[in-house]
Parts: C-alpha cells; sequence; structure tokens
C-alpha cells in the first residue's frame, strides 16, 4: 500500500508538471507573436480566464515543493510579460486579491525555497503595478486586508482546539507568523536594491521604494503587535496589552472597517480589567469613525453629534473629515468598505453601548451627554420605543449624580507618574516616564507591588528591583545598569486659575485631563518642612501630548515637565486660592451637599490649627512690615486679591448653609453654623483692621 501511495504521488506530480510545461509553452508562443509582431489570433485575443483560474488552483492546493517553485516561475514569467493583460485595472480585479492570498499563504510555507520565490513574486506583481499606475495603494491595503483575515483565522483556529493538542498548534502558527514578518522583511532588502538597480527613474524608484516601506511598515507592526498578544500575553503588563491594540488600530488608519473591530476589542479588553471608562471611549472612538465614512449627506446631518461629544470629552474638537479623502479610502479599500458599516443604524449602535458602559462606569454625565445625541438622532427617525429607553437611562443618570452629591463621595480614577530605568535588563523601558490611571482609590502600594511583580515576571527572579522614594529627577550615571529602578509617584489633575472658573464640578475636573502635578515642600535650610513663612515648594507639572484623560490607554507617555517654584508668600496664595475654588465649587451647585459646605466652610473660617486663612493673613500682609521691594508688593496684592475672593465666597457659603438648614429642617446643625457663622465675622473683621478692602 505505501508503495502504491510513493508511485501515485510520483504520478500526480509528474502530471503537475505536465499542465505546467503546457501552461507555459502557451503563454512563451503568445510572447514570441506579440514580440514578432504576427498579426494572429493568438497575440490579439485576450488571455483566457480559465488559463488564470488553472493557476489560482495550483497555488491553492498542497503540491510538491518543485511543482510550487515552477509554478511561482511561471507566474514571474506572466507578470513581467503580460502585465497587461492578466492586471487590467486596479480596483475591483476578480482574480488579483485572491491570487496575493495564495502567495501570502506561501509565504508561510515550511520550504526556504519556495518562502523566497513567493516573496520575490509578489515584489514583482507590486513593481508591475507600479510601473502602470504610479501607486500601489490599493495593492498594499489589500495585502494589508489579507495578513488581517489570516492572523484572525490563526486565532479562531486556537480557539477550537482541545487543550492537549493546542501547545503544538500554537508552536506551528507562532512558526507560521514568523515567517510572514520575515518574508515582509525582505521587502526592506528589494526596495535598498531597487534604488540602486531600477529601471525606473530615481525620482520614480525612490517613490516606489516610499510606498512599498511605509505600507510594509504598518503590516510588520500589526504582525509583531499580534504575536506579543497571541503567545506573550502571560508575561506582558496589562498596559503592553492595551498598546498592542491600540499600535494595530494606528495601523489600520486606512481600513477604517478593521480599525473599529480593533477598538471594539480593545474596548473588550478594558472591560476584563475594570476600566470602564476607557472601553466607552474606545467605542466613541468607534462612533466617531461611523460618522466621518457614513454617506455624505447623513455625515453632515449628525456632525453636531461629534462636535458635542468631542467639546466636553477630548482635546481637540471633531470635525468632519475631506469627503474626497474619503472616497479615495473607500476606492482603496475596493469598495469592500460598504455604507452598511457605517449607517445610522451602526451609529446608534455604537452610542447605545458607549452609554452602557458609562452608566456602568459611574461616568454618569457621559452617559447623559450620549443620551442626548441618541435621543436627537431618535427624534430624527421618529424612534418612539427607542426614545423611551434613553429618557430612561438618562433619568437613571441623573438620580445617580443627585445620589452621589448627597452622599459626597465619588471618585474617577488615581494617578500616578511612573519612570523605569535598567538599561540591561529592561531596554525597552529604559528611561521612559508615564502616567499611569488606576482604578479608584489604588493606593501606593499596591500599584508597587503590581507593577514589581510583573517587571520580575519579565526579567526573572535574579534580578534586583529598587523603589526610588525621592520624587525629584533621576541621574542615570549613578544607577546599577543591572539592577531594574522604579520611580513611583502620586500625582493630580492640575488646573489653571482661569480652568478652574470653568471645571466647577468634580466631573469636569477629572475629565479630559492633560496636564498633572504633584508637590515637593522644602526650605532653605535644608529641611521639608518649616514655618510659613519660611516654607517654599516646588510645582512639578507634567504634561502629555495631543491626549487626555480618560483616554483609549491607561498608561500615556509624558510629553512634557516643568517645574516652578514657589516662594512662601506665593505658596500662601496658592492655598488660599485652592481654598477658594473648593469652596466656590460647592456654592454654586444648585444643591449642594451640607456636611462638605460646612466642612470646606470650616477650614476657611474655623481652623483648629495656626495655619488658616487669617493667619496666613496677619503673617504676610502685617502693616507694621512694608513689602521689601516691588515683588514683594506685587506678591501681597495678589494674597489680598485671593483673601477678598475667599470672604466673599463664605459670605455666600454662610447664607447657603443657612438656608439649607431651615429648608431641609436639620436643626441639629444649627449651633455648628452658628459657630461658623461667628468665625465668618472674625474673619471679615480680622481682614479689615490688616486694612483690605472687601467690597
Amino acid at each position: 500500500l505505501q508503495m502504491v501511495l510513493f508511485y501515485e504521488k510520483i504520478l500526480v506530480t509528474e502530471i503537475h508538471f505536465v499542465i505546467l510545461e503546457c501552461i507555459k509553452i502557451w503563454f512563451v508562443l503568445r510572447h514570441n507573436n506579440l514580440v514578432n509582431k504576427k498579426s494572429s489570433s493568438m497575440s490579439s485575443s485576450p488571455l483566457p480566464v480559465s488559463l488564470f483560474q488553472l493557476l489560482l488552483k495550483f497555488g491553492k492546493i498542497n503540491q510538491n515543493n518543485k511543482v510550487i517553485c515552477e509554478w511561482i516561475s511561471i507566474c514571474r514569467f506572466i507578470i513581467e510579460r503580460f502585465s497587461r493583460d492578466c492586471i487590467p485595472g486596479v480596483i475591483g480585479n476578480p482574480w488579483f486579491y485572491s491570487f496575493c492570498e495564495t502567495l501570502i499563504d506561501l509565504t508561510t510555507f515550511t520550504s526556504s525555497e519556495v518562502r523566497s520565490g513567493s516573496v520575490a513574486l509578489l515584489f514583482a506583481v507590486l513593481h508591475s503595478l507600479f510601473d502602470r499606475f504610479s501607486t500601489i495603494e490599493y495593492s498594499l491595503i489589500q495585502l494589508l486586508r489579507i495578513i488581517s483575515s489570516k492572523l484572525a483565522t490563526i486565532k479562531d483556529v486556537e480557539a477550537g482546539c482541545s487543550s492537549e493538542t493546542l501547545p503544538s498548534i500554537q508552536i506551528k502558527n507562532e512558526r507560521k507568523i514568523k515567517y510572514l514578518y520575515n518574508a515582509l522583511e525582505s521587502f526592506k532588502i528589494y526596495s535598498e536594491k531597487e534604488k540602486l538597480f531600477s529601471y525606473f527613474s530615481q525620482q520614480k524608484a525612490l517613490q516606489f521604494c516610499d510606498f512599498l516601506s511605509n505600507g510594509i511598515q504598518n503590516q510588520l507592526k500589526i504582525i509583531e503587535n499580534t504575536i506579543q498578544l497571541y503567545y506573550y500575553r502571560s508575561n506582558m503588563f496589562r498596559e503592553d496589552i492595551v498598546d498592542c491594540y491600540n499600535e494595530i488600530s494606528e495601523c489600520y488608519k486606512h481600513t477604517p472597517d478593521l480599525k473599529i473591530q480593533t477598538l471594539v476589542s480593545l474596548s473588550a479588553e478594558h472591560k476584563l480589567e475594570r476600566n470602564l471608562a476607557e472601553a466607552g471611549m474606545c467605542l466613541l472612538y468607534c462612533v466617531f469613525i461611523i460618522l466621518d465614512f457614513m454617506p455624505e449627506k447623513e455625515s453632515k446631518k449628525f456632525s453636531l453629534v461629534g462636535k458635542e461629544l468631542s467639546q466636553e470629552l477630548f482635546v481637540s474638537e471633531w470635525s468632519p473629515r475631506d469627503r474626497s479623502l474619503i472616497n479615495k479610502i473607500y476606492e482603496n479599500n475596493g469598495y469592500q468598505v460598504k455604507d452598511k458599516h457605517f449607517s445610522v443604524h451602526s451609529l446608534v449602535q455604537k452610542l447605545k453601548e458607549a452609554l452602557a458602559v458609562f452608566l456602568n462606569a459611574e461616568v454618569y454625565e457621559t452617559s447623559i451627554l450620549i443620551g442626548k445625541q441618541l435621543v436627537y438622532i431618535g427624534e430624527k427617525f421618529r424612534m418612539y420605543a427607542e426614545l423611551i429607553l434613553f429618557h430612561q437611562q438618562m433619568s437613571e443618570a441623573f438620580r445617580m449624580i443627585v445620589k452621589a452629591e448627597e452622599q459626597g463621595a465619588r471618585f474617577f480614577g488615581t494617578y500616578y507618574r511612573v519612570g523605569f530605568f535598567g538599561k540591561t535588563q529592561i531596554p525597552k523601558l529604559h528611561g521612559k516616564v508615564y502616567i499611569y490611571k488606576e482604578l479608584k482609590l489604588t493606593k501606593l502600594g499596591e500599584i508597587t507591588d503590581r507593577l514589581k511583580t510583573g517587571i520580575q515576571k519579565q526579567v526573572g527572579d535574579n534580578v534586583t528591583i529598587v523603589i526610588v522614594t525621592d520624587s525629584g529627577s533621576v541621574d542615570e550615571s549613578i544607577l546599577d545598569p543591572n539592577i531594574v529602578y522604579l520611580q513611583i509617584t502620586h500625582i493630580e489633575p492640575y488646573f489653571t486659575s482661569d480652568q478652574l472658573q470653568d471645571r466647577v464640578s468634580i466631573y469636569l475636573r477629572n475629565t479630559n485631563l492633560s496636564t498633572f502635578a504633584f508637590q515637593t515642600p522644602f526650605t532653605k535650610s535644608g529641611k521639608k518642612h518649616g514655618k510659613l513663612d519660611e516654607q517654599w515648594k516646588r510645582v512639578t507639572l507634567i504634561d502629555i501630548w495631543n491626549e487626555s484623560f480618560p483616554s483609549l490607554r491607561t498608561r500615556v507617555p509624558v510629553n512634557n515637565t516643568k517645574t516652578i517654584e514657589f516662594s512662601p508668600i506665593q505658596n500662601a496664595c496658592d492655598i488660599i486660592s485652592i481654598q477658594t475654588n473648593k469652596l466656590k465649587s460647592q456654592v454654586i451647585i444648585f444643591c449642594p451637599n451640607l456636611n462638605e459646605l460646612q466642612m470646606l466652610l470650616q477650614g476657611a473660617v474655623k481652623t483648629t490649627v495656626n495655619e488658616g486663612p487669617l493667619a496666613i493673613a496677619k503673617l504676610f500682609l502685617d502693616p507694621s512690615k512694608p513689602p521689601a521691594n516691588e515683588e514683594e508688593e506685587k506678591d501681597r496684592n495678589i494674597l489680598k486679591q485671593h483673601l477678598v475672593e475667599l470672604v466673599t465666597v463664605c459670605g455666600e457659603a454662610v447664607e447657603r448653609c443657612e438656608f439649607l438648614i431651615q429648608t431641609n429642617h436639620k436643626h441639629d446643625m444649627l449651633p455648628f453654623h452658628q459657630e461658623l457663622e461667628k468665625g465668618y465675622q472674625e474673619f471679615f473683621k480680622g481682614l479689615q483692621e490688616l486694612h483690605i478692602e472687601i467690597p
């Protein structure tokens, strides 16, 4: 039986060689006729479709290595001699996608000869296309779609395997993906040779290589990150996993349907880690993509939806993309991106998903904002049953906001600045500084333990990990390259005085965050803390670029760091300003929390320590001690302005407290209120004694 199978195999191989030889002879004869300019039926008739179909079948079935190499050789001959016949047009070609799909499959073949031959053939195809059409954008996007499809298929195959067969299948698939990666890397070598030996003009050769390198670079990034996600995620930080998805989505900027798929996968990843605000942001990004690629009439109709969402949640306002660019992307995708992917139905679906996620994340104001957009769309299309649900969800969000304000406790997240150092052990992270957004009320010890455990898993138990407790700049020259150093500092969102005027609610002070800060107290004598007139502080401002929290990611690299030193009187101004803004944020609320309002008022007019606002005023604004210079006089005037603003807000707060006590019948709180009112009067009188004019 084995001998019969052996001879059958040899016979089949010979038959395939005979068929391929016949096809080759036919094409050689046709080529000779064209060269000799013989006007025969063979030279003038178009190439038979059946021949291409036969060739494609040969490439797809499991063949002997020598047969496949012969097939590659014949295909290359056809491409070089008959490219105008076999590729009559770039877009919508009936066999191009299938042919490229076959070549991509062959780049993962076990035989190195087959792999190198298929790469060379694919390069020849792209070269021929560029020669004819001066562009290969369409071809590169088709390759991108093919590779994405192959990677997804590999994952689906692994998902259906049993636990016994999975390890061997994973090893085999990982090898295939690496073969594919190496094949695409080979294009870089071909590009360098093309620059030197091309029959194109120098300008056209450079243009071709630029097209190729940019397109291939995207595909390499996708494969790199896919390998990490599929086979190494157990040793990755959750932030690394998110970064992989984010990089893949960036590579899909010209394939919007694939970008949406990746963002949906990233949203699911965030949900697993309970980062629900980030999961919702992924869905909102999908909304913006849908708005961009909707039919032009509908895109203009719902552009207001994108603008209102982006104004509150993002650094830059969304605006519709140029329609000619959108049409070009549609064209380059071979119209595989259909209008059904970007319809009103898909827009509503993604908004509904985002609304539900933000409700679960307890970011009620964002869910209300999304609900308003859904109501706007629902009214346009008379979606009455859906409108009932939208209004119910918005009503629930309003109720939860009221409940949260009554309880006086609401948390959105905790932020840390994390620096990594360790040239030998963590070369990819060495010298990088990030801002981490952790779950609400995550303590410093918790994030430290998590990062230490993750790094230990990557570098091994023998490597020492040291926590740098100083929050200042790190001198890398004194660090041991064989030790991993982590610098973790708690930071807070930072706002200028003008920004605080607009960000009056706790929600607004936890949304669209791009600047953070931490403070380091010091004195000129070298001690950290001293008397108020000796106490300096150093404020370190940290910026992230073109991104804000909450974001698609929970870890964003630091873009810029700036340090500002505050003198004792400037420090005092800052203390008074912070108190004023906190109190003002409660006073302007329609129905403030009485307990919180009284607590803030107590901190301003009835302090139990000696460094309250009045003590600060007496220390720095003593009329018997004139300012030493113009700068000090300027600082004194600023402090006076802050104190006037504080005492004015305190007066409003006293009135609001009394009103709330009377209307809510909380007469048991009246004695404490009377003490606060007395403290306010003393504060007011004390400022007047310091010759501070209060309107």
